[in-house]
């Protein structure tokens, strides 16, 4: 996989790395549905000779901000990205605490209010090799994909590619965000999407199949019917403790038909709970199965013309269908 990505992106100036960053922007926006989307990188300050005799590591997070909108093939995306990405590195030796605290953005408890995703890709592990000694590479379980182990990231989701011949995927993820059997059917939509672009690069990104799938679990009032792709509010647990909270003026918690099940919440006032907190939250009051695998934080609830809670209009979640027109002759 990694040498047909490498192919694929070579027409348009963009290295496997950028093309990687592509998919993994691709992947967030069929997650979430959101077209104006961020995903952090690291950037080296490791450059030029004087810098050969330095102990450290010399990394800073790289912001990178692309617009996904108007389903564009993935072609197309490539060369945003690649663009984006040319962009953001001529500022790369602006420290990201700078960045941080000149937007007045602090950091919260569970990360940072900038980057919450990352991408990367990883080469072959080396080991030290030292004149009288022996080395061996360790695995450490960092996250979720074919054949890698599980474990705590250091944000909330990162998209990743190993560059070798054997398991190419990788998703790593932080507890507070996903369970276990979420995440690991989010890498293998990751590792369908690098699949597909691979085989066919010009696919639009509404057609690519990356899909949180649901744990089996009892459906109980408010299940859609059957072919309705729309979610309908049920009486769920979460929703009722969501609302419970001190700092959550509005909730919702909604399962479109054969999706996960997702929340959303309104906090009260600017300093409110982080999605993290809400969901641990949830995760100590609440069997696994009935845990939300995200809650997404609201400025304001999507309303309707009469003033209920519109689910139709909730970000990250699968349009509903038209309705079919029939025409006849007179």
């Amino acid at each position: 996989m990694p040498e047909d990505l490498r192919s694929l992106g070579a027409p348009y100036r963009a290295t496997l790395f950028t093309t990687v960053l592509a998919a993994a922007f691709a992947a967030l926006h069929r997650l979430t549905g959101e077209d104006d989307l961020l995903i952090g990188v690291a950037s080296t300050h490791r450059r030029g000779t004087d810098m050969h005799g330095l102990v450290g590591l010399c990394v800073n997070t790289l912001p990178v901000r692309v617009d996904t909108s108007g389903d564009p093939a993935f072609t197309v995306l490539v060369e945003r990205v690649r663009d984006a990405l040319l962009e953001a590195q001529r500022h790369r030796d602006v420290p990201f605490d700078l960045v941080v605290e000149r937007l007045g953005a602090a950091r919260a408890a569970d990360g940072t209010a900038l980057v919450r995703v990352t991408s990367d890709v990883m080469a072959e592990p080396t080991v030290l090799r030292l004149p009288g000694t022996h080395g061996e590479h360790v695995d450490v379980g960092v996250g979720v994909g074919v054949g890698v182990g599980v474990g705590e990231a250091k944000f909330d989701l990162s998209f990743g590619l190993l560059d070798t011949e054997g398991p190419a995927a990788l998703v790593q993820y932080g507890r507070a965000m996903l369970d276990e059997a979420t995440a690991a059917s989010l890498a293998d939509g990751f590792a369908a999407l690098l699949t597909t672009v691979a085989a066919g690069p010009g696919v639009r990104l509404s057609r690519l199949p990356v899909r949180i799938h649901a744990p089996a679990r009892a459906r109980g009032a408010g299940r859609p019917a059957e072919g309705d792709h729309a979610p309908v509010r049920g009486e769920h647990l979460a929703e009722t403790l969501l609302l419970a909270h001190p700092q959550v003026a509005e909730a919702v918690v909604v399962e479109p038909d054969g999706g996960p099940l997702l929340a959303y919440a309104v906090p009260r006032g600017v300093s409110g709970p982080s999605r993290a907190d809400l969901r641990s939250a949830l995760r100590a009051s609440l069997p696994p199965e009935s845990v939300p695998v995200t809650v997404t934080l609201l400025d304001a609830m999507p309303r309707t013309a009469q003033g209920a809670a519109d689910t139709s209009r909730l970000p990250g979640l699968p349009p509903v269908p038209a309705p079919a027109v029939r025409s006849e002759r007179p």
